[in-house]
């Protein structure tokens, strides 16, 4: 349970009681809780990035939902007007960058390397939730004061 696990990190009683009451209200679909969630996690963190959902561009027919679903990412790419797409590291085993170099997109490959910070329990653990650095470090204002 997330708060047996994260009750005394630093910023838990900061943001746990907003998360509790989203996923406490959760009688909805997945995708609902899920968007959600995603904009507690923006907003805590200070995240200003537009989000647009792909069911809201209107691509249908022949544009869209092909046998290739790296067709449907440049679909997705043109529509928004974007001219390089970021791929997670693993894109690299699977995406067909045909379709992209065709419509002019270009593709870059994350290379994360992930910020050590200090967890609730001692040691490192890297790749957890984003709620570990949120309880653990706190949002963007807080995490210069660490």
């Amino acid at each position: 349970e997330i708060s047996a696990s994260y009750n005394g990190a630093p910023y838990f009683n900061q943001y746990f009681p907003e998360l509790k009451k989203i996923v406490d209200n959760s009688d909805e679909k997945l995708l609902s809780l899920n968007i959600k969630l995603i904009r507690f996690l923006m907003h805590s963190f200070d995240i200003k990035t537009e989000v647009v959902m792909a069911s809201d561009l209107g691509l249908k027919g022949e544009h869209y939902q092909k046998s290739d679903a790296s067709e449907d990412i440049v679909e997705i790419c043109k529509a928004v007007g974007a001219d390089v797409y970021l791929s997670g590291q693993g894109g690299a085993n699977y995406l067909n960058l045909e379709p992209f170099k065709k419509e002019g997109i270009g593709v870059e490959f994350q290379k994360y390397d992930h910020p050590v910070y200090r967890q609730r329990f001692p040691g490192f653990v890297p790749f957890m939730s984003a709620i570990d650095a949120l309880f653990c470090v706190g949002g963007v204002p807080e995490a210069g004061q660490n």
